[in-house]
């Protein structure tokens, strides 16, 4: 390790030694490591992930929420110059290195290391987007989202897993918006795991179990729903005890979504 220290020891040490490719290390306050990368001459790349927090920039969501919460408790991030090379395929050699030698856990980077910010930013993209419609296992996340696919291949599944979801008290979006089958499917998909009759006046709860995990409605889709006039809320002091009531409206809507489902994905929900 060439160098460990505060924010601007490290910038003078930068300044310093402005020749080739560094690799850089962040820690926590009590000096466990939790972020290798590679940065060059006297660039800032090394204190760009405090600024990607500042200005909530998030691609690697584990980095960010690290930082934060090291915000959160009073604390600042410490950093280390670990070596300085004179060639990139060098200091990419030695950030793998790292990584490996570390581990993934603690650190929060998220490949083996060696990439380059831009095969970095599609892998983030790419992980963030499973979270919103994808399929990586048997997690409750991936689990509500195979189930809502087969009623509504969208990327943004609408219904999100009660214990990873902040659920805030509905009411109607300001403005008209346009909608989309997630709208329909939400509240169709609510009906059928709760077994509630489609019909005006139903009682649609925004908490549904499916297939073993809690999920809920989300704050969109629930606002967009009351603005197009499909339900009327249902209030209570728990957001997540909310309950939609269905209007005529309401009704013809998830009936026109239903006329266009597979037999076979009716047979399986209805």
């Amino acid at each position: 390790m060439l160098k460990v220290g505060t924010r601007e020891e490290i910038k003078q040490f930068l300044k310093e030694h402005n020749t080739g490719f560094y690799v850089y290390i962040l820690y926590h306050p009590n000096k466990t490591p939790f972020y290798v990368g590679k940065g060059k001459g006297k660039g800032n790349r090394v204190f760009q992930h405090e600024y990607e927090v500042e200005h909530s920039q998030y691609n690697n969501p584990y980095k960010i929420n690290t930082i934060k919460k090291i915000y959160r408790l009073g604390g600042t991030v410490g950093y280390g110059i670990d070596n300085i090379f004179e060639q990139e395929a060098d200091a990419f050699a030695r950030e793998r290195e790292l990584v490996k030698q570390i581990g993934r856990p603690p650190l929060t980077n998220l490949t083996d290391g060696g990439e380059g910010a831009v095969n970095l930013d599609l892998i983030s993209k790419q992980k963030h987007n499973d979270t919103l419609w994808g399929d990586t296992g048997d997690n409750p996340r991936s689990i509500i989202n195979r189930t809502f696919q087969e009623l509504a291949p969208v990327k943004s599944v609408p219904i999100k897993p009660l214990q990873q979801f902040k659920a805030v008290h509905l009411t109607p979006h300001p403005k008209a918006r346009n909608y989309s089958p997630r709208e329909a499917a939400a509240l169709f998909i609510s009906s059928v795991f709760n077994g509630v009759l489609i019909e005006e006046g139903a009682i649609i709860p925004r908490l549904v179990n499916i297939k073993g995990v809690d999920g809920i409605i989300e704050n969109g889709v629930g606002r967009d729903i009351l603005v197009a006039g499909w339900a009327t809320i249902i209030p209570n002091d728990d957001p997540t005890l909310e309950q939609f009531q269905l209007t005529k409206s309401g009704k013809d809507a998830i009936q026109r979504y239903i006329k266009d489902l597979p037999k076979e994905v009716l047979n399986r929900y209805m």
